[in-house]
């Protein structure tokens, strides 16, 4: 078969492979999140930092986005983010988790729910 990009039927095998595990499209540079409680979308990319603000906490519980099996890595600019679960809300940890400048957590995603994967303590 004569199967090239042009051709509508023509998979990347790359691509295939991109799609399937979840991946995203590689950015330029990290995206920050806005200052502010709540929900944060993620739809837009699949590594996050937290937002450089001093001023005050801001307390997450609840990511929206994304579809099942995909994976988020966040790092944290500085101590001001806290993730929490809450009735409300769709992520799934015990209790609190209080970000340290420089720390990165890793969420997966059911298609319900935001569980903790992982964290890394790089807080100095």
């Amino acid at each position: 078969l004569g199967e090239s990009a042009e051709d509508p039927e023509f998979f990347n095998k790359e691509m295939v492979t991109n799609i399937r595990r979840g991946r995203r499209a590689k950015a330029l540079t990290i995206p920050t999140w806005p200052d502010g409680n709540g929900a944060k979308a993620i739809d837009s990319g699949s590594v996050w930092k937290t937002t450089t603000d001093t001023s005050g906490t801001n307390t997450l519980r609840e990511f929206t986005g994304g579809i099942a099996g995909d994976i988020i890595t966040v790092i944290c600019s500085n101590a001001n983010t806290a993730f929490v679960q809450h009735l409300a809300g769709n992520l799934k940890l015990n209790g609190t988790l209080t970000c340290g400048t420089n720390d990165v957590i890793q969420w997966v995603y059911d298609g319900t729910n935001w569980f903790l994967l992982s964290v890394s303590d790089n807080s100095a």
